[in-house]
């Protein structure tokens, strides 16, 4: 039985002989537990750990204290009781104070498992029993110290003197819990709201006007003549390639040229001279209707050297104008050359090296017209019904470490894959950013620049009216 129960018995037939006493005239009989001193002392091994590792047994010792010379001359601050059971040793700390002579050291601070099962170990020792594993098992389960639950008269008066009057407990209590529970509904209802009120954007980006200009033909880079972050007109020239075999063939289509015009410099001037010859070889002509018909009559006269002079004056002609068309044609390819500004824009990026060669096709800048920047996002195809174009949203984003956001609006809705996510049909959303200039987005929003996108369904307005 747990010394609580002991104590529980006594305190009953204390109780009990006190109201049988009460009863017979001049008795009265009333019962004391015995003195801690008069407790009898077993004489058998207890075990006191110290935190240095030695174990001094102790051989004589009550449930109140152990009276043996062992332990004097000792520090016992945080030693460790070790009761001995059938081969197994139970241990808990333990405080023992001295007594003013030094003969005994008290337990003190004992908790009720503590104290249950120290007190199974004496009583098994008074009686000679073992103790069984089940008594054991019992002792270390003790529910609860046993310490008295009630409260006293003083702490009970203490706390009325501390209690508010009842009405106003009333209404704090009333006033407590209703603004508990208006920051409770109104916290998860402006989740609720906010969900059935906005339209989230996946994969939203921003998305800028860039061309990206590539090579024409083979050729190395001659010059850069727009550096990169450079407003242009449309038009401008932005840099020029040479193509060897180009230039080469040009040096010697213009040595041609100036050879064919000579050339026919001065077929012409042979030409005239013989033209300027005509009366003279009239007068010598045999026979003057033929020579005014221009007809020749014998070789090398005068209609005869004419018409070879014309011939090689047409030849020369001929010759002229296909290398002026080799001129034109190699004229064309070096101008295709030369990269120009398809509108308006600003150079982005410049790809390319001055001198080295590039392949047609080759990526040589990135050009960003002064078209409106847009923001485009993904929306599964289930909210087709809920987006439209027109509709507000409101474009939030970061720049060093603040948050930041500017209205938009929707533009096109158009059906499609994302490219993020090539695997997922939706639909593709564009918005126009609004209160923020070309200059401000270029700096603020680069290209491909993460943004979170959040629609506006404007349920209040279109509901309750709210907002018109």
């Amino acid at each position: 039985m747990a010394p609580g129960k002991d104590r529980q018995s006594e305190d009953n037939a204390k109780d009990a002989v006190s109201a049988a006493g009460a009863t017979t005239p001049g008795f009265s009989i009333s019962h004391e537990r015995p003195a801690p001193e008069t407790e009898p002392h077993v004489i058998a091994p207890l075990i006191v750990a110290l935190p240095d590792g030695r174990r001094l047994t102790a051989r004589k010792w009550s449930l109140s204290g152990i009276r043996d010379e062992i332990l004097s001359a000792e520090d016992l601050t945080g030693a460790r009781l070790m009761i001995p059971f059938q081969g197994i040793e139970v241990g808990f700390p333990v405080r023992l104070a001295p007594s003013a002579d030094g003969s005994v050291w008290a337990f003190e601070g004992l908790t009720g498992r503590q104290r249950e099962a120290l007190g199974l170990f004496y009583r098994n020792l008074i009686s000679g029993k073992m103790a069984a594993t089940d008594e054991i098992i019992t002792a270390l389960d003790t529910p609860v110290d046993l310490i008295p639950m009630g409260e006293t008269e003083e702490e009970e008066a203490s706390g009325k003197a501390r209690m508010k009057p009842r009405p106003l407990r009333i209404v704090w209590n009333i006033v407590y819990y209703v603004a508990l529970f208006a920051v409770v509904v109104g916290y998860l209802g402006s989740f609720a709201w906010e969900r059935l009120d906005h339209v989230a954007l996946s994969n939203a980006r921003y998305m800028a006007p860039i061309l990206e200009i590539a090579a024409p033909a083979n050729g190395f880079v001659a010059g850069v003549i727009v550096p990169e972050g450079t407003p242009v007109p449309a038009g401008a020239e932005l840099m020029r390639l040479s193509d060897p075999e180009t230039d080469s063939g040009l040096a010697e289509v213009r040595s041609q040229l100036a050879q064919a015009k000579d050339r026919l410099a001065d077929v012409d001037a042979r030409l005239a001279a013989h033209k300027a010859q005509r009366p003279v070889a009239r007068r010598a002509a045999t026979d003057p209707s033929a020579f005014d018909a221009g007809i020749s009559v014998t070789p090398g006269d005068y209609h005869d050297t004419r018409l070879r002079l014309e011939q090689e004056r047409r030849l020369v002609e001929l010759e002229l104008r296909a290398v002026r068309a080799d001129r034109a044609r190699l004229d064309e390819r070096n101008r295709a050359l030369v990269i120009h500004a398809p509108e308006t824009g600003t150079v982005s990026h410049i790809m390319v090296q001055g001198g080295s060669y590039q392949r047609v096709g080759a990526p040589l800048l990135v050009f960003e017209t002064d078209a409106p920047r847009q923001v485009l996002g993904w929306l599964d195809a289930s909210e087709a019904a809920h987006v439209w174009q027109g509709m507000r949203a409101t474009v939030r984003y970061s720049v060093a470490g603040e948050t930041h956001s500017a209205p938009a609006t929707v533009t096109t809705i158009e059906a499609g894959t994302d490219p993020l996510r090539p695997d997922a049909y939706g639909l593709l959303v564009r918005l126009d950013l609004q209160g923020l200039t070309l200059a401000e987005t270029r700096t603020l929003l680069p290209h491909n620049a993460a943004v979170e996108v959040r629609l506006h369904r404007d349920l209040a307005r279109r509901w309750f009216g709210i907002g018109d």
